[in-house]
């Protein structure tokens, strides 16, 4: 087995072990680890597969741990991809904030009242180490310190772990914020700007399938500005972001969103945006101030969209790039004329045939996209329309216009 060479040995290895592109984990690391004992050859190539990627947990202790790696260069030289992870804690809350905080109730016998006590405790003690990190600037010094040893960095996520929250939650959520997202956004960012570093990918998110907003971060995205966001993502090929649907007082800083992406905008190839629920509608300049010259994948999800032309034209902005697109959830506020209910049809329709006449993709997604709130429909029946027929007329795969079959058939009914 020795004879092989490194890049088959790698490829055998990764069945032990391998984190794909969407950081979905495939095996288990102990297993390749256990691979380590068997000769220095394997242990170094085990070595490059295991410390690929590096999940760092806000604690004082991780950040030492972190510090020490970045002191060995054979281990830095392996790191091409960093997850930060952290909770957010009230200041000094009170029992009753912090059952609000955590979506905890007294009266849905969700806990008993030594449970609860129990809870609060750990809660308080997570607000006391947050408290002393911040006071003693550990994790501005550590990562200030670390990252610039890590040269091979190439995608950083940053994910709020909201693990400690009950399953409702989101639905009692005020939609407020504390300081630690910001504050770990804006000290990753210097210390990747002081080392040189550009990094090709960034997530910004939460922990889980059931992803949330870092509403922190995406509110003080204009304030951060004030970092060199081109100088540090200047290069980013891949965007990932959950945008908050809307926030505790005011509206979404969306602003501070177009500031991040369009620092990317030059390199960006893959834009992800993403809501946690349907809220507050995207401005009307959001797409209009976009030109992403190689962007070739968009995801967007959830979200509010004031009009069909502000997609019509991106779409066409990016007509010779732009290779796979994916629409789901999205709601469009307002039809092209006054009358919405006359336009619960043309609205969805024209930006579909104008996608037909401008785009040459590759691969498209459509999954529940309402006009006005409502599925799309066609006809006076108001039928809803089959999602793939509208994909393969995109993607010319069909000369038949799914919206005038419907059309077609309700007149032969009539």
């Amino acid at each position: 087995m020795l004879r092989l060479s490194d890049e088959i040995l790698l490829t055998i290895l990764k069945y032990l072990y391998y984190l794909d592109p969407n950081f979905v984990r495939w095996g288990q690391k102990e297993d390749l680890l256990a691979t380590r004992a068997a000769c220095r050859r394997l242990a170094n190539i085990g070595t490059s597969l295991a410390f690929e990627h590096v999940t760092l947990i806000h604690g004082e202790r991780n950040y030492a741990t972190f510090l020490q790696m970045s002191r060995s260069p054979h281990l830095c030289q392996s790191v091409r991809r960093l997850t930060f992870t952290f909770e957010s804690f009230e200041v000094d809350p009170t029992p009753e904030q912090f059952e609000y905080s955590r979506g905890i109730y007294k009266d849905s016998d969700q806990h008993t009242p030594e449970e609860l006590n129990e809870l609060y405790k750990t809660y308080c003690h997570g607000c006391e180490h947050q408290k002393h990190i911040e006071e003693s600037n550990v994790d501005i010094a550590s990562l200030a310190a670390a990252i610039p040893q890590y040269r091979t960095l190439r995608s950083v996520r940053v994910l709020e772990d909201l693990g400690s929250r009950s399953e409702d939650w989101f639905v009692y959520d005020d939609r407020g914020y504390t300081g630690t997202g910001p504050r770990l956004f804006g000290a990753i960012t210097s210390a990747l700007y002081v080392s040189g570093l550009e990094i090709e990918e960034l997530h910004l998110g939460s922990l889980g399938s059931d992803a949330r907003a870092l509403i922190g971060i995406v509110q003080e995205l204009s304030s951060l500005a004030l970092l060199p966001y081109p100088r540090v993502f200047g290069r980013l090929r891949r965007l990932v972001m959950i945008l908050p649907w809307t926030v505790d007082a005011g509206q979404v800083d969306y602003y501070g969103v177009l500031e991040l992406i369009q620092s990317a905008a030059l390199a960006l190839e893959e834009l992800v945006l993403r809501s946690d629920n349907l809220g507050d509608a995207l401005p009307a300049e959001f797409f209009e101030s976009l030109s992403l010259p190689h962007l070739q994948v968009l995801t967007l999800e959830l979200l509010e969209i004031q009009s069909p032309l502000h997609l019509m034209q991106f779409f066409r902005k990016h007509a010779h790039t732009l290779k796979v697109v994916e629409l789901c959830s999205i709601n469009l506020e307002s039809g092209f004329g006054s009358n919405l209910e006359s336009n619960l049809e043309s609205s969805w329709e024209l930006i579909f045939v104008e996608m037909r006449s401008c785009l040459n993709l590759e691969s498209i997604r459509l999954s529940d996209l309402m006009d006005s709130g409502r599925e799309i429909l066609a006809g006076r029946n108001y039928r809803v329309v089959n999602m793939w027929a509208i994909e393969d007329f995109i993607q010319r795969q069909t000369d038949d216009n799914p919206f005038e079959l419907e059309r077609l058939q309700e007149s032969h009914e009539l």
